[in-house]
């Protein structure tokens, strides 16, 4: 065993911060993915899909800490996406503790629909 490993914790907390600022928090064992851990756990946190990738239903965004990620499909996550630090939980595995909150919906996904608008009425010329 080398000096590095005995430094390397063999735990990372995980802390999902929700919509409502509430907080979630679990341990995610060493090289262990986010959320089979937190379904290993029976912690509800983060939507769960297929829990490989396939489905892109538990994007999260990293607010704090570092991470590795294994291969994301840019269906669900594009090169923007990554670069702001939304990611799969079910593909990432922390390197320290973790902060994430839930990502909104992928490029793909459809946005939020805006409110109907009525039309405009013509103007009244008749004065």
């Amino acid at each position: 065993m080398t000096v590095s490993a005995l430094r390397t914790p063999q735990r990372h907390r995980c802390t999902v911060v929700g919509c409502e600022g509430d907080e979630t928090r679990f341990e995610v064992g060493r090289g262990q993915r986010v959320l089979h851990e937190m379904i290993r756990r029976n912690v509800r946190a983060v939507p769960v899909g297929c829990r490989g990738g396939g489905c892109g239903v538990c994007r999260v965004r990293v607010l704090d800490g570092e991470y590795l990620t294994l291969r994301m499909s840019a269906k669900h996550i594009s090169a923007d996406d990554a670069a702001r630090g939304i990611v799969l939980a079910c593909r990432t595995i922390p390197v320290t503790d973790l902060v994430i909150e839930l990502a909104p919906a992928g490029h793909d996904a459809p946005s939020t629909p805006s409110p109907p608008t009525r039309p405009t009425p013509p103007p009244d010329t008749s004065t």
